[in-house]
């Protein structure tokens, strides 16, 4: 809807033919429809009136896209990420999930970070731009497409980026970086796909759709083990009586280990029975092996990104 910014001006004297019928002049109807929207608008405030004809309320600015705030989040997280003790154990974790596998799945590990960044920065810019679309609604634009995912818990939303790089940034030929974002900004999961492609040759959007929310759940669960084990472990006292009690700290640790590769492993059975279910397929031995890599990749992505 066009904005109306200013009310039209006219001449003095009607043109010939402006009577209808003998009629009041066309242009003097007009001029009385303007002052009567002054009065509405003295009557019921200038916004109510704005929204009613379609002009924008004195001082409101554009609404922002909701994902926007989202996007920046991450952004500060990604420039912060190792700045903390947390940080250092939740990495520590990660690189040992990863294993072989991130560099048998990523071309370049060394390359993840600015991957990632980049994959960010240029959709924060495309939300940016992005006033007038709903807040489900698929933004996409230049390589970057952004859209939203439930969360585990009703209400909440993740956000996926999917980034194509001009180069493959996969050993299979990946060119497409698919990030996935809770409502802190915090990524979750990251991992390379390709272009019209499910996450192994012969998965669809089912298969994909099932990909993206197992792994990004897997990981939530491993971040909120490992902060519970840290945050009991920062407490002095508590390390005290525990020391007292059994000086064997490293046996808290061990079972940290355990559990995490347990999530990852419990995951990921269930996630290839969910995928032949959906798509109906048996899955060949070779594709549940990349399933598994890719698990374990795109878990340990975001925690290897907190290493200094």
């Amino acid at each position: 809807m066009a904005f109306l910014h200013e009310q039209p001006q006219f001449s003095p004297e009607p043109s010939p033919g402006a009577r209808a019928g003998g009629g009041v002049p066309a242009q003097a109807l007009l001029l009385r429809e303007a002052r009567d929207v002054r009065v509405l608008q003295r009557a019921a405030g200038n916004a109510a009136v704005g929204r009613m004809i379609g002009t924008p309320a004195p001082g409101r600015r554009l609404m922002r896209h909701p994902l926007l705030k989202v996007l920046r989040k991450a952004v500060l997280w990604t420039a912060k990420r190792g700045a903390d003790h947390i940080s250092k154990h939740v990495a520590k974790h990660g690189r040992r999930v990863a294993g072989k596998a991130v560099h048998s799945v990523f071309r370049m590990e060394r390359h993840i970070n600015f991957y990632v960044s980049t994959a960010i920065r240029e959709a924060e810019a495309l939300a940016a731009k992005a006033t007038k679309h709903a807040a489900d609604a698929v933004l996409e634009e230049g390589g970057i497409k952004i859209y939203r995912q439930a969360g585990r818990t009703p209400g909440k939303f993740r956000m996926i980026i999917e980034k194509e790089f001009a180069e493959a940034i996969g050993t299979k030929g990946e060119t497409i970086l698919k990030v996935v974002i809770d409502a802190s900004g915090r990524v979750v999961t990251a991992y390379p796909m390709k272009k019209l492609a499910g996450i192994v040759l012969g998965i669809g959007a089912v298969g994909t759709a099932l990909f993206d929310a197992r792994t990004a759940d897997a990981a939530e669960l491993i971040r909120d083990r490992i902060e519970e084990e840290r945050q009991h472990g920062d407490d002095w006292l508590t390390q005290l009586v525990d020391f007292v009690e059994s000086p064997m700290p490293a046996v808290e640790d061990e079972q940290l280990r355990i559990d995490i590769d347990n999530i990852v492993h419990e995951t990921t059975l269930r996630l290839i029975a969910d995928i032949e279910a959906a798509e109906g397929v048996c899955l060949p031995d070779a594709d549940t092996e990349a399933i598994r890599e890719l698990v374990s990749v795109a878990i340990a992505t975001p925690m290897l990104l907190e290493e200094e």
